[in-house]
């Protein structure tokens, strides 16, 4: 649950972090959203569905929210929506693939020269 700390304002419970997607979107189950948020799903029942993807979208405050047909709600960042829209964030790549196995072998050759010493 998220808390506002300047203000105090507490998150309603239905939205929940996706394992898989990170930080920056969350969901919540359409009929725990009725309950929660009740203008947040009625705005989106009122938006119309799209023929190429077909998701509700509604944006609403800071946040833009999707629906789709499994029932999820999906909310989202207005600014993180405007250049990503519903994609997930592309990770960084390393160029070095065994940086980290690289470095472990010299730090255990610098132990095994020390231990000589």
């Amino acid at each position: 649950m998220r808390v506002c700390p300047k203000c105090g304002y507490e998150d309603p419970f239905c939205w929940r972090d996706p394992y898989s997607r990170g930080m920056e979107t969350q969901y919540a189950r359409f009929d725990e959203l009725k309950e929660a948020q009740p203008e947040i799903a009625e705005k989106l029942m009122q938006s119309p569905l799209y023929p190429k993807n077909p998701i509700r979208e509604a944006w609403i405050g800071p946040y833009v929210y999707g629906l789709w047909k499994s029932g999820y709600v999906r909310r989202r960042l207005f600014s993180i929506w405007l250049y990503q829209k519903w994609k997930t964030i592309p990770m960084e790549k390393v160029k070095n693939e065994n940086h980290n196995q690289t470095r472990l072998l010299e730090v255990e050759k610098e132990k095994t020269k020390v231990e000589r010493d």
